[in-house]
C-alpha cells in the first residue's frame, strides 16, 4: 500500500523483474525495495 500506479511498462520488463527479485526491506512479503531505486528517465507517449 501507499504506492501510486501511474502507467504501464512497455519495454524493460526484465529490469522490473530484477528489482522484484532483490526483495523488500525487512524481508517482508510487501514493502519498499531492499536497496534504493532511482528512476533516471521516463518516456510519456500518447497511445
Amino acid at each position: 500500500g501507499g504506492y501510486s500506479i501511474f502507467g504501464n511498462v512497455t519495454k524493460g520488463l526484465g529490469i522490473v523483474k530484477a528489482l522484484a527479485q532483490a526483495g523488500v526491506s525487512g524481508g517482508q512479503a510487501d514493502g519498499p525495495p531492499a536497496q534504493p531505486v532511482s528512476i533516471l528517465g521516463v518516456t510519456i507517449a500518447k497511445v
